[in-house]
């Protein structure tokens, strides 16, 4: 599995999918970190039910093993 799949197991109101969908017209400074769907009240099966966890906590890792930290 690489990252585009896991982007895509995101929310389709979240900004890291590929095919997002701005519903909310959200706006955000650059250096602003990006808010997950929950953030922006989606209620979508992978938000409601916590589907997209797993993939949540995938690039969590992914971006601290970019900074150098250990897991």
């Amino acid at each position: 599995m690489n990252i585009e799949t896991v982007y895509e197991s995101l929310c389709i109101m979240d900004e890291r999918n590929p095919c997002h969908a701005d519903v909310t017209a959200y706006e955000r400074e650059p250096d602003e970190p990006i808010p997950g769907a929950r953030e922006k009240g989606c209620a979508c099966d992978s938000c409601f039910y916590g589907k997209d966890s797993l993939a949540v906590e995938i690039i969590r890792l992914q971006e601290k093993l970019k900074k150098g930290a250990t897991l």
